[in-house]
């Protein structure tokens, strides 16, 4: 299996470079991806780095810890920075958020708050409820699994990427929904 990135719409992506122009002095600011040669080490990076979330993906699969072990963690409450933070619920509200975020579609650009909003639309939708109230409330379920470590905010944007400890549980329970009962079976006996 050969991983490799092509990048047709290099403007999606943005980097931290200099301004092009006049004053060489510019600091270098989060800016678009450009089409010529002068940025092909930025385009060179922002590839290797989405070829690395793509492995650390599969890599999630090949996992042979038991699913208990894995969400463990999670289903307890916790407490972050002097605060209380409620424990996920694995088969209840939390487990459609967490098939969101596993999107394989996510891991090039991150997780925005209208991709998981996209996808749970039907479940959230309550009678009278905006798209603001909708916004506000994937941001704080977004904040929720940001605290308990499953997610990282990506600097000065509005996305987030699943971490390395995220990444096996979503997985996991990916998988576990996807199984038949007599798969599931097959592999505890």
């Amino acid at each position: 299996m050969r991983i490799e990135t092509t990048i047709n719409m290099p403007d999606m992506f943005r980097v931290y470079r200099r301004a092009q122009g006049p004053p060489p002095t510019a600091r270098k600011k989060l800016r678009p991806l450009r089409r010529g040669v002068t940025d092909i080490p930025l385009r060179a990076q922002a590839s290797q780095e989405t070829n690395n979330r793509l492995m650390d993906e599969l890599s999630a699969f090949s996992n042979q810890t038991p699913l208990i072990d894995l969400l463990t963690l999670y289903v307890r409450p916790r407490t972050r920075q002097g605060r209380r933070v409620r424990a996920l619920d694995r088969s209840g509200q939390d487990r459609l958020l967490l098939q969101a975020i596993s999107d394989p579609s996510f891991t090039v650009s991150g997780i925005p708050n209208v991709g998981p909003r996209k996808k749970l639309c039907g479940t959230f939708r309550g009678a009278g409820r905006t798209d603001k109230q909708l916004c506000a409330r994937v941001s704080r379920h977004l904040r929720l699994l940001r605290d308990h470590g499953l997610v990282r905010k990506l600097p000065n944007r509005h996305r987030c990427h699943l971490t390395d400890s995220g990444r096996q549980p979503t997985a996991a329970l990916n998988a576990m929904l996807a199984a038949s009962t007599e798969q599931l079976l097959d592999m505890a006996a």
